[in-house]
């Protein structure tokens, strides 16, 4: 039987950063190690500790003796500097009940103008690559020279206007 996480539907749950997404400044010799936040878990009888992936996987024995369900954090920032917001392509839920997690797996909000870019891009170059098409089918190879002289006239037209999309699209996000 799995245990619920909700305890008259509420819960309390412990989150550990291992000083990645705060920075090592907000931690000492104590509280930076694992076990300690895992101890904390217990003795306050936390409804669930979430960790992320590594530290999961590293004190999985630890976790398993504490009884303490595990919530793990599919996604997280650093406190490293960037010009740009780190992000996740993927968001996530997790069912209180079962504890079963539920990802969507769609592109992040930040992907969604790369994607936009590529795929106008790859539209465009598949409409030049009927030209020669529906020239052949003229029946003449003089009608595939005409496809062919429209697909690379246009395409040399086309391709820096993609690339300039592109390289505006990037400097947006």
């Amino acid at each position: 039987m799995t245990k619920k996480i909700l305890q008259k539907g509420k819960a309390l749950f412990l989150a550990y950063d291992q000083g990645i997404e705060h920075g090592p400044t907000d931690f000492n010799d104590k509280n930076v190690d694992p076990n300690y936040i895992i101890n904390i878990a217990k003795k306050g009888k936390y409804n669930a500790l979430i960790l992320q992936k590594g530290i999961a996987e590293k004190y999985k024995q630890e976790i398993k003796k504490s009884k303490i369900p595990l919530i793990v954090k599919l996604n997280g920032k650093t406190n490293i500097p960037e010009e740009k917001e780190p992000y996740s392509a993927f968001t996530a839920t997790v069912e209180a009940g079962t504890g079963s997690v539920f990802a969507n797996i769609f592109p992040a909000k930040a992907e969604a103008p790369y994607l936009l870019a590529g795929g106008l891009t790859a539209l465009v170059f598949l409409c030049l690559a009927i030209f020669p098409v529906i020239g052949g089918l003229a029946g003449n190879a003089e009608g595939v020279a005409i496809g062919l002289a429209l697909c690379a006239g246009i395409g040399i037209v086309a391709a820096p206007i993609l690339f300039a999309l592109a390289a505006w699209v990037s400097a947006k996000i």
